[in-house]
């Protein structure tokens, strides 16, 4: 922290009281040849950081960080317990978020980074374009992706075992599998579940990066059963295969049936909507008696077409429609009419 301060007194220092260090900002300049912009709090990597270095098990902090990668001029120490490396002319190549939240804690409250090592890697360096050949490098390994991560995780491994038994194969990680008719891949099954249980269909299509993320724990809850699961998931399927043979039938205009190609989510929506207004539980026995609801659920999707293509005219675009937030106050919309117009029955 002191290293990348804008105050030199506090970097060249290292007896003067932390307390006061927090009255400092970051030297931006450290992080010239990093490839990486800090990106604030916001994204989960780095709010993860910040909810580490403030939590109890800070201390493992080291286990759990892949550190930090500085480039130098020079640098020199005296072997011991408790050595001082002084260095020159340096860059921090690789570890920009990790430094910048764990500035953002220690501004908080430096106590915080007392129980916390970090690895660090220092490489003296004579020509300084290798610097950027370093940053380059360290920065572009292949990044382990949200769901495989979440793949051993105990729920994941729990619904593995119940679909097995029904005869299923469940791909916890991608490409595990040859995908065939009885193969459930867990992304697919995520966005199905998404889209029917919390009512986020548009997300379930273009924000599929929050099923393994921010949203894992509510969709792969540690009650979620098999049949939870496939009641969604193989709602999806019929709807896929209502998609296939809707673009496929050569009487229906292709102005008519664009739409379908984009609305999969939301018509998976829509029949969880009708059927609990029509006081279908939602079990996957009652599988069919649901998907009956199809027409019903596509005639929505239809009347939500129409307006918006009155309302935007020759601006209107299918594609960007679904992945617009309008489609689902158009859809909330027409739900309330024909509340109003049949007194809930649809």
């Amino acid at each position: 922290m002191r290293m990348i301060s804008t105050n030199e007194d506090y970097r060249n220092d290292p007896e003067l009281n932390e307390q006061y260090f927090t009255q400092i900002e970051i030297n931006e300049d450290v992080f010239h040849d990093n490839v990486r912009v800090y990106k604030k709090a916001k994204g989960r990597i780095n709010k993860g950081i910040c909810i580490t270095a403030k939590s109890d098990d800070r201390v493992k902090f080291f286990y759990y960080n892949n550190g930090i990668t500085i480039t130098c001029k020079s640098f020199s120490y005296t072997p011991s317990v408790f050595s001082l490396v002084s260095i020159s002319e340096f860059q921090v190549v690789n570890g920009c978020q990790t430094l910048h939240a764990l500035f953002d804690v220690f501004k908080e409250n430096y106590q915080y980074l007392k129980d916390i090592d970090i690895l660090c890697r220092i490489y003296e360096l004579k020509n300084p374009d290798q610097s950027v050949k370093i940053a380059e490098y360290t920065n572009s390994q292949n990044p382990v992706k949200s769901r495989d991560i979440r793949s051993i995780d105990f729920i994941q491994e729990k619904i593995e075992k119940e679909l097995m038994v029904k005869g299923y194969k469940y791909q916890r990680k991608s490409s595990q599998f040859i995908i065939d008719e009885k193969t459930i891949d867990a992304e697919k099954a995520g966005q199905a579940m998404l889209a029917f249980y919390l009512n986020m269909p548009r997300e379930s299509k273009n924000a599929k990066g929050i099923i393994f993320a921010e949203k894992y724990e509510e969709i792969f809850h540690e009650d979620i059963t098999a049949d939870e699961l496939l009641l969604p998931y193989n709602l999806l399927v019929l709807i896929e295969n209502k998609k296939k043979e809707i673009t496929e039938d050569k009487n229906i205009s292709y102005s008519q049936k664009s739409h379908i190609i984009y609305c999969s989510y939301n018509l998976l929506y829509l029949l969880k909507v009708l059927a609990k207004e029509r006081d279908i539980e939602l079990f996957h026995l009652n599988l069919n008696k649901i998907f009956e609801l199809y027409d019903s659920a596509k005639d929505i999707i239809d009347r939500a077409v129409e307006i918006a293509k009155k309302r935007e005219g020759e601006k209107y675009i299918d594609q960007s429609y679904f992945k617009s937030t309008r489609v689902m106050d158009d859809i909330g919309n027409i739900l309330k009419e024909i509340k109003l117009e049949s007194n809930f029955s649809y």
